[in-house]
């Protein structure tokens, strides 16, 4: 099931291009089909400034009934000119799969690797890059070791780092953006969110449709 990214209501998407503003965006979420449910800071004006930390992302783990919670960080950087707001993600290399990713080229990136990164399909081809080739953005420079696809196309347009990388560059050690959970059969999914959501009363809960 290919990885749904939307940034806002009405809000038009290019490569990497999220043409209204930030501050201007009525919902961003990231959505995976295999998630029951997304957990996000509650109270901010955009899902790009949500922070959960490690230790709340480890509570949300902890709860009864959930089978699997997957940690997102979601950050935008300006590539060039045309690309102001290219979209960055950083994921565990073994969360992949469960995302919804599919590596069409190279290989996932190592877990720990502070030099490498992916590409969605779109946005190596409109960059002209491939596997092997540096890929250099915000002064840092990366070995591009994947190519991959999330069947969406601003999902496609974007690239995707180690978790820890993303983490140190933007000074968010230990915090992700996003949590994409999924309870056990037979589990009733409102009650898991209502549990999270008493015990972690800045954070909030969104069913995916």
């Amino acid at each position: 099931t290919a990885v749904a990214v939307a940034l806002g209501v009405g809000t038009v998407v290019t490569l990497g291009v999220v043409t209204h503003s930030l501050r201007q965006t009525a919902i961003g979420v990231l959505q995976t089909g295999q998630a029951d449910f997304t957990v996000a800071q509650k109270g901010v004006s955009d899902v790009l400034f949500s922070t959960i930390s490690n230790d709340e992302f480890n509570r949300i783990r902890s709860v009864p009934g959930i089978k699997s919670a997957i940690g997102v960080l979601v950050a935008t950087k300006k590539y060039n000119a045309a690309n102001p707001l290219f979209l960055e993600i950083g994921i565990q290399p073994q969360d992949l799969a469960p995302f919804g990713v599919s590596v069409l080229q190279g290989r996932p990136f190592a877990p720990t690797s502070t030099k490498e990164v992916m590409l969605g399909y779109r946005a190596a081809e409109s960059l002209g890059k491939h596997v092997g080739d540096n890929f250099t953005i915000d002064g840092l420079t990366y070995q591009v070791v994947g190519i991959f696809r999330t069947g969406n196309s601003f999902g496609d347009s974007a690239s995707m780092f180690p978790l820890p990388s993303l983490q140190a560059s933007e000074r968010l050690d230990g915090n992700v953006t996003l949590v994409f959970a999924k309870v056990q059969p037979g589990v009733n999914i409102d009650r898991v969110r209502a549990a999270i959501e008493r015990a972690n009363a800045q954070l909030t809960t969104a069913r995916t449709e």
